[in-house]
């Protein structure tokens, strides 16, 4: 199965105090061992890399990039994409919703991902599947 894998989650996942902590490190590992494809994009890398480094530590945003991110097949954006999701923004005209939401729906939509690790309810409006217990996995 693919799954795109939002900051919301990877950051919950690494994350010890988060609050949804618990439940994203079980989903993350049962993704994992399930042999789910898990994407991402490079504005969600920039973000996630970004919070842990400012919220958690630099150390945190290093094992993360050596740790996790190479378990992310990852899309890297480019002005296309990136014209697409601003566009998305654009349209959406709603002050809460992101680029990086804007862009991940994009690649969603581009590489026929249905589901993502998330706990961000925009994911839900624009109409996917959002796997953030074990039990969402059928598990």
């Amino acid at each position: 199965m693919k799954v795109f894998a939002d900051t919301s989650g990877l950051f919950a996942a690494v994350v010890r105090n988060d609050v949804m902590h618990d439940a994203a490190k079980a989903t993350l590992t049962a993704l994992l061992q399930a042999g789910s494809e898990l994407h991402a994009t490079s504005y969600v890398l920039q973000e996630t890399l970004a919070l842990l480094q400012s919220r958690v530590s630099l150390d945190a945003a290093l094992r993360f990039e050596h740790d996790l991110r190479p378990l992310l097949k990852m899309t890297w954006m480019n002005e296309d994409l990136h014209r697409r999701a601003f566009r998305r923004l654009e349209l959406a005209n709603a002050r809460r919703l992101s680029l990086v939401d804007c862009a991940s729906f994009v690649v969603m939509e581009e590489l026929g991902i249905e589901n993502a690790f998330a706990y961000d309810e925009h994911f839900t409006q624009a109409g996917f599947q959002v796997l953030g217990r074990p039990e969402d996995l059928g598990a």
